[in-house]
């Protein structure tokens, strides 16, 4: 995915199982500037806001790709935020991947 200069790119995933895990990888292109802000967040259906679960500035890509773990605690829609607005000239590549993992069920 390519983020122009000045610009932001989000992505909405939606967590079906309470107290599951959000492991979140994401790079650059070896060629491209190494930072990029990202910001998670989780949708409040009661105030209809999105509430801020994490921001990072300037994520150092220096030393490969960046990793996330954050724990869902409720079900239900998370935003990610990758925000290349602090760029006047440079565009951006961002690979990314999302992994969920559900709480095993007792037997």
């Amino acid at each position: 995915m390519v983020i122009d200069a000045g610009k932001s790119i989000e992505r909405k995933i939606e967590v079906a199982d309470k107290e599951s895990l959000v492991y979140i990888s994401f790079g650059m292109d070896e060629d491209e500037e190494k930072d990029i802000n990202v910001q998670f967040f989780k949708y409040d259906s009661i105030t209809n806001k999105w509430l801020n679960i994490f921001a990072q500035d300037n994520v150092d890509f220096s030393g490969g790709p960046n990793k996330i773990i954050l724990y869902a605690k409720e079900p239900g829609l998370y935003r990610i935020v990758f925000d290349n607005s602090h760029s006047w000239i440079y565009k951006r590549k961002i690979l990314y991947r999302f992994v969920f993992m559900k709480p095993l069920e007792d037997n």
